[in-house]
């Protein structure tokens, strides 16, 4: 973020209103740090939540699997032997008990799938049977098959406790599937004494989403 001042104040005097914090892309750190850059700028921030969208964790490695391949993975939160190898982590865990044997697990759109070939207590392991690439915060899906998330991550509610009273004008609610989840947010958002005028937008990115905009 060298010299992020600058092009933010540059941003700000060719018309640019607020800046976006995409929490999919972010860490703690990063979030101060843009913070303190808009702020001397004077150009508020928006927040953008991860929402309800099943993710490799921003701790991932990168790393090629080939067909025939076995590995394991979990989710944050939940706890694994340290003797254990873990090939990658994925968000919201409470996917993990909505998971079966035989589910086919897609990643991102570069063709990586894996086949689920059995579950323990924390721990899912699967066999690869198209290559691909994990990468760091990749969206992830079980093909022909719905999974329930909850509409905000751990981590989103970290980072709204965590700079509440900052300069953060608006929330963006990605992938907001109902009435319920923008209700939801807006009692955080009281909780942690965010101002009243605070804008809440939701993003409509889902089929739920469209069958539910009259609510």
């Amino acid at each position: 973020y060298l010299g992020a001042f600058p092009i933010a104040e540059a941003l700000k005097s060719a018309g640019a209103t607020s800046f976006r914090i995409n929490l999919s892309h972010s860490t703690l750190d990063s979030v101060e740090t843009l913070l303190q850059n808009f702020a001397e700028a004077n150009v508020p921030a928006s927040i953008d939540t991860q929402g309800a969208q099943l993710r490799t964790s921003s701790c991932s490695d990168v790393s090629s699997y080939v067909i025939g391949q076995d590995i394991n993975f979990s989710f944050l939160g939940l706890e694994y032997g340290e003797n254990d190898h873990i090939s990658f982590l994925l968000n919201h865990s409470e996917a993990f008990n909505q998971l079966s044997l035989g589910d086919l697990v897609r990643v991102d759109f570069e063709g990586l799938i894996f086949k689920i070939t059995d579950i323990s207590s924390s721990i899912i392991s699967a066999r690869v049977i198209q290559p691909g690439i994990i990468k760091p915060n990749k969206a992830v899906d079980i093909i022909g098959k719905r999974i329930l998330l909850n509409p905000f991550t751990s981590f989103d509610l970290s980072v709204l406790e965590a700079f509440a009273g900052r300069d953060i004008r608006s929330i963006y609610v990605s992938f907001a599937n109902k009435a319920k989840d923008i209700h939801l947010l807006r009692s955080f958002l009281r909780q942690y004494s965010y101002p009243q005028d605070t804008q809440v937008i939701a993003k409509i990115e889902t089929i739920e989403a469209l069958a539910n905009l009259p609510e």
